[in-house]
């Protein structure tokens, strides 16, 4: 069976329990490496507590393979091995959703308890990484989860009244999400825009309008939110009756992707004017990194607005130049051909962050970004999905040599590797048989045996994981 992992035993903590310490300690002590995939393990320190045979198969696989030399290179992952890992990840959202239609949110399989904490954008993002997995494999059991996890996130979705109009919206309660306390009940413009993505692939996949009200009411609502300049405001406290100051760049791509969908399943035309003036202020976002980045003023590291990548896929067909010009704002107007400029720019760019040669586990992450699996998935989402958007429309808008966007297919694969190093395997739930399986889950990184938090597994770990691993747009 496909391999690509670290293996590092955990127990599940779904449910109420007891802590069995001495099981950590073995499981810590009988860290093995398998590299399925190409991943090596390389000549570095290993803990004291492994045992010898283990440190002798580490030593003995050597200093990490040249990623670019055709020699050592593996071939690169299949769709049906990816689709494979992807339906593992889903497996296991599967396995801790309530009855209620609720997750397991965070687990730390190196610590004795769970916090009492919930995040309801990263729920509704998790119904559309399921609704991915459904469309991918036709597999009803993840449409099925996807259904009854919106089940819940409708209980979520209220009236609320602001300047003495009322909106639909997602209401993050700390009641619930025993977050920010102090803050009260809110509603974060992302959250609105997550649960539209959620809702309008239900109906698509389902054929139906069930939902139709709610999306087009959560429209509204991010409709409002929108500045003269064309961004939005991120979130709403409802017990001040005010807007804080805070700002999420990622929101803005979550609501141009949001309307997106709304205007291909229920169009309005005051829609298509905000998702126009939100595209454009992107666009001005995404030129000026460039600039920054051909002045060699960017880091390492830089804030990379995958969900703008993906509301660009979205929303791309729905587009005119004379709609642009109509509704972008700018003096100089947006064209199909100047945005595909801009974005096939900015994603090579970021794929020049990918590590190809380093420690296991580093080879296939993002420069600067500490070798966490989520920066990696969600810049490989919008690369994707760019990607995608260029081999299918780009000769028709003036993109040259369009088959060199194929050369990316070395950095993807590798991106693809380092998240399944830091994949659950079925191992890993055997260790702990008296416990819900966790096999498959995505944790926060490949070295555990470094740093403890890096055993950790969160439901958007495996969302994006699962989204980058389909590159399904």
């Amino acid at each position: 069976m496909f391999s690509a992992h670290a293996e590092f035993g955990v127990f599940d903590m779904a449910y109420p329990m007891s802590f069995h310490p001495p099981k950590a300690l073995l499981l810590l002590s009988i860290l093995t490496f398998t590299v399925g995939v190409g991943l090596s393990a390389a000549q570095e320190a290993v803990p004291a507590n492994v045992p010898a045979p283990i440190v002798t198969e580490a030593k003995a696989a050597g200093a990490p393979a040249d990623a670019n030399s055709p020699a050592t290179s593996p071939a690169p992952l299949t769709k049906a091995e990816r689709v494979e890992q992807a339906m593992r990840a889903g497996d296991y959202l599967v396995r801790i959703l309530s009855p209620e239609g609720r997750f397991v949110y965070r687990v730390n399989p190196l610590k004795s308890n769970l916090k009492p904490e919930y995040n309801w954008l990263r729920h509704a993002g998790t119904i559309y990484a399921l609704c991915q997995l459904y469309e991918a494999t036709e597999k009803p059991v993840y449409l099925q989860a996807a259904q009854r996890a919106a089940g819940d996130l409708m209980l979520r979705i209220q009236t609320i009244t602001v300047d003495g109009t009322g909106y639909l919206a997602l209401v993050s309660d700390p009641a619930i999400t025993n977050s920010k306390i102090g803050d009260g009940p809110t509603v974060k413009t992302g959250g609105c825009a997550l649960a539209i993505i959620a809702l309008a692939h239900l109906d698509r996949l389902n054929g139906n309008t069930k939902h139709k009200d709610a999306i087009l009411g959560l429209a509204s609502y991010i409709r409002f939110c929108q500045r003269e300049s064309g961004n939005l405001r991120s979130k709403y406290m409802l017990a001040s009756r005010d807007y804080s100051s805070w700002q999420s760049l990622y929101y803005q791509g979550e609501a141009l992707v949001a309307l997106a969908l709304a205007q291909r399943a229920y169009p309005r035309p005051e829609d298509e004017a905000v998702m126009i003036k939100l595209l454009s202020h992107l666009a001005g976002t995404w030129k000026l990194s460039n600039q920054l980045e051909i002045a060699g003023r960017n880091r390492d590291s830089r804030t990379f607005d995958h969900w703008g990548m993906l509301g660009l896929h979205a929303c791309f067909d729905l587009l005119t130049d004379e709609s642009l010009k109509a509704h972008g704002g700018n003096e100089t107007p947006w064209t199909k051909k100047t945005l595909l400029d801009i974005a096939r720019q900015y994603c090579a760019d970021e794929l020049k962050r990918v590590m190809a040669t380093g420690p296991p586990g580093k080879i296939g992450s993002f420069k600067g970004r500490r070798g966490d699996v989520n920066p990696a998935s969600i810049r490989l989402e919008g690369v994707q999905a760019v990607k995608q958007l260029l081999l299918r429309v780009g000769a028709r808008y003036g993109q040259e040599n369009i088959d060199e966007i194929h050369g990316w297919d070395k950095a993807v694969d590798r991106v693809h590797r380092f998240i399944l190093a830091s994949q659950y395997s079925d191992a890993a739930a055997e260790a702990w048989p008296d416990q819900v399986s966790v096999s498959g889950a995505i944790r926060r990184g490949f070295d555990v045996w470094k740093e403890g938090r890096n055993a950790e597994v969160r439901i958007d770990y495996c969302q994006h994981a699962i989204s980058a691993l389909l590159a399904l747009y």
